[in-house]
């Protein structure tokens, strides 16, 4: 336990493996609380008309922010 150990640390943590798990982690928390805003929405008869678009809008948001956090954390390492 000293240098080596955390250098072996840094070292598995900047894998690629770990940084894509990481960023599934992000897009998951994305699409989990974005999803749950049009829920609530819907829950209270305020677009009900709407939820398809409300829900592709919020898709492609996530997919847009996501393709912002993977170029950030695949050029981070």
């Amino acid at each position: 336990m000293g240098p080596q150990a955390y250098q072996a640390f840094i070292t598995l943590a900047r894998h690629p493996l770990v940084t894509l798990g990481e960023l599934l982690v992000v897009l998951g928390a994305l699409i989990h609380g974005l999803n749950g805003i049009r829920v609530v929405l819907t829950s209270f008869g305020l677009v009900v008309r709407y939820q398809k678009v409300i829900f592709a809008v919020l898709m492609l948001a996530v997919a847009g922010i996501g393709c912002y956090f993977a170029v950030r954390m695949f050029m981070a390492g």
